[in-house]
């Protein structure tokens, strides 16, 4: 959608006498898409994929440092209109309401926009000066810019823009014009995707197969490698990377919806058995259910069950350019110790001024010394320290001057703390011993988790920067400052990632904030799967 100025319209058509498929009804555009497409990524509605693309945008700029303002501005300049404005596409002809979609020719990427005003599209595109050349009775319109060559073409209705190499040729007009004889339309794996997509964002397995997500796509790993491998310009090592990693996980496909108020979007990278299996033997156990319980009601929530060994012999495995050093365990390097096999935070407060507030931790030690080190080095820590029992177990609180008091507890490789009044009784509500619940052995174990009500948080800028800090993230708190500003934007965010079955499934929600009214704080633990 980023090219529109590129564009021709008014072209002959382009029959077929093939029965549109299921796919190719809820989303039209796929009559176009070649079959063969290393990736796509296809909308039901023009104006939902910019609502869309609009917040990823938005999330984009906080590490840029360009905002939604000037990001509009800059697209506006160059193009005459902007990509994430539904407003503006409409006043340039094109038709918000019906689907559009992205996909790969050669690795490259080629944009199919419905038009619903060829008039309005031409004055608006005739005011680039551009090469023209016939292919194949249609009129290509290009130009160069840098490296790359920007082809516009229109047909029956539908504006097609490649982005390619330099000196490329017409030729990738060749595939979509031999596309309505067979589509993507007619892909298992696609069609399997939105079926899948549908479940995970609540339509539920008895919804009509006309109820779509808003968005869908699929990267296929190995088409995309052979395409990398065209590709003159490609670092070296690259095709080989994404060869090896199509090996293991042969296909990612996600799907969408988007509204004025929230959104939700769901993928999956599915994996060989094998690589499933080497990922499932590195994952760390659960935490318990008191703490998933407290976690659920916590205002900021962030957990990783994933062990360092696993990430380092995947990246030793693919041998990526730009990955060529060893991962590192900053715990030990910092401690001497192992670092956590897992570990997860969660607090229903802060307060940074007064040095209060109410949280728990829960960690999965590799090194059951890791801990007793680090209190040990506490200066007379027996004169602060005494002993309580807190849902029937025992339990150490410590209190040192000045400091807000913990309590703390550590059974085997497992590490609790908390902070706050009747935090530590929440956590370990739960019968003791009991790590997990029947719906998490059903759903797969869980790889990551991240939550946030910023309502709930008015010092979310200086905790971040805090972090950011500690971190040794260079310009910490303009950076803090930018991400709390966008984040201040929802009433609730997360993002959730699991392995479910032979799959990598991750989930992420969003939900803005409605002016006008205050929206009650979910208390009950709920399940996003």
């Amino acid at each position: 959608m980023s090219l529109l100025c590129t564009a021709a319209c008014g072209q002959r058509g382009v029959g077929s006498d093939r029965q549109a498929s299921a796919l190719e009804a809820a989303y039209p555009v796929l009559r176009w898409v070649p079959a063969d497409a290393s990736y796509v990524a296809v909308t039901a509605r023009v104006g939902e994929g910019v609502r869309a693309a609009r917040e990823l945008a938005g999330i984009a700029s906080v590490g840029t440092g360009v905002d939604e303002a000037e990001l509009d501005r800059l697209l506006r300049s160059a193009l005459g209109a902007s990509p994430i404005d539904a407003s503006e596409l409409a006043a340039a002809g094109i038709d918000v309401d019906r689907s559009a979609a992205l996909f790969g020719q050669g690795g490259f990427p080629t944009v199919a926009l419905p038009v619903a005003d060829a008039d309005q599209l031409s004055e608006l595109l005739e005011r680039r000066p551009a090469a023209t050349v016939e292919h194949r009775g249609h009129r290509i319109r290009s130009w160069r810019d840098g490296e790359l060559s920007v082809s516009s073409v229109a047909i029956d209705g539908w504006l097609f823009l490649h982005l390619g190499p330099r000196d490329g040729g017409p030729d990738w007009l060749d595939a979509i014009l031999a596309a309505p004889a067979a589509s993507m339309g007619g892909s298992e794996e696609l069609a399997a995707a939105v079926t899948r997509g549908r479940r995970a964002l609540g339509h539920g397995a008895e919804a009509a197969a006309a109820i779509a997500p808003g968005l869908v796509g699929m990267v296929r790993l190995g088409p995309l490698a052979r395409d990398i491998a065209g590709w003159p310009d490609a670092p070296d090592g690259l095709a080989a990377c994404v060869r090896r990693a199509s090996a293991a996980a042969p296909r990612l496909v996600w799907a969408a919806d988007f509204s004025a108020q929230d959104g939700a979007a769901w993928a999956a990278l599915d994996l060989t058995p094998g690589a499933a299996r080497a990922l499932r033997e590195g994952v760390a156990e659960a935490a318990p259910p008191g703490f998933l319980a407290y976690r659920d009601a916590a205002a900021i929530a962030a957990g990783w069950s994933v062990e360092l060994a696993v990430l380092e012999r995947a990246r030793a495995a693919l041998s990526c350019p730009g990955l060529d050093q060893p991962l590192r365990d900053p715990v030990r390097e910092a401690t001497g110790f192992r670092g956590p096999r897992g570990w997860h935070v969660a607090a229903t407060s802060i307060d940074i001024d007064d040095m209060s507030g109410a949280g728990a931790m829960h960690l999965v030690l590799a090194d059951r010394n890791l801990i007793a080190a680090q209190l040990e080095s506490i200066p007379a820590r027996s004169l602060f320290e005494r002993t309580r029992r807190v849902a029937g177990v025992p339990v150490q609180v410590l209190s040192v001057p000045g400091l807000p008091s913990i309590m703390y507890r550590q059974a085997g490789d497992r590490f609790t703390l908390a902070v706050g009044d009747g935090v530590m009784a929440e956590v370990l509500a739960a019968e003791p011993g009991n790590s997990g619940d029947a719906s998490d052995a059903t759903r797969g174990p869980e790889l990551a988790h991240l939550r946030i009500e910023p309502q709930r948080l008015p010092q979310l800028g200086q905790l971040l920067s805090l972090a950011l800090s500690a971190l040794a993230i260079p310009a910490a708190r303009p950076t803090a400052a930018a991400i709390a500003e966008r984040v201040a934007q929802y009433d609730e965010a997360s993002l959730s990632a699991r392995l479910d079955g032979n799959s990598v499934a991750i989930f992420a929600r969003m939900r803005m904030v409605r002016t006008g009214h205050a929206l009650p704080i979910r208390r009950a633990r709920t399940s996003l799967w």
